[in-house]
């Protein structure tokens, strides 16, 4: 039984390594905030740098909690922004999380700090 675990674990221990050979270019899209013109919030900004339409998923994030989930489509070369007006208000030191399969995850947060 020892040798089949040794075995497993070998085959866990390959898988891993195999998927950190994988090398993923990162999300082609600028991202920015700024402060909103209204409410005392702020604003995250996205502009894609590809030549092609992409989808992007995205987490807005206070703390633990999560304020909203979705997903984010992005014309070529286009901007979208994402604000209280979206049915987000977003403070300094809530985080962002955008995610496509075929690229590096981005994580960010506005900073405690930016005012």
């Amino acid at each position: 039984m020892a040798s089949a675990k040794s075995f497993f674990s070998l085959l866990v221990l390959a898988a891993l390594l195999a998927s950190c050979g994988e090398s993923k270019p990162p999300l082609p899209i600028e991202m920015k905030y700024r402060p909103a013109f209204f409410g005392g919030s702020y604003v995250w900004m996205f502009q894609n740098q590809s030549d092609k339409e992409l989808r992007i998923w995205v987490t807005f994030s206070r703390g633990w909690r999560t304020l909203r989930k979705g997903e984010l489509t992005l014309p070529p070369r286009g901007e979208r922004t994402i604000g209280w007006l979206e049915g987000v208000t977003l403070q300094q030191g809530d985080s962002l999380k955008a995610e496509n399969p075929a690229y590096i995850t981005y994580e960010g947060s506005v900073p405690r700090t930016f005012d």
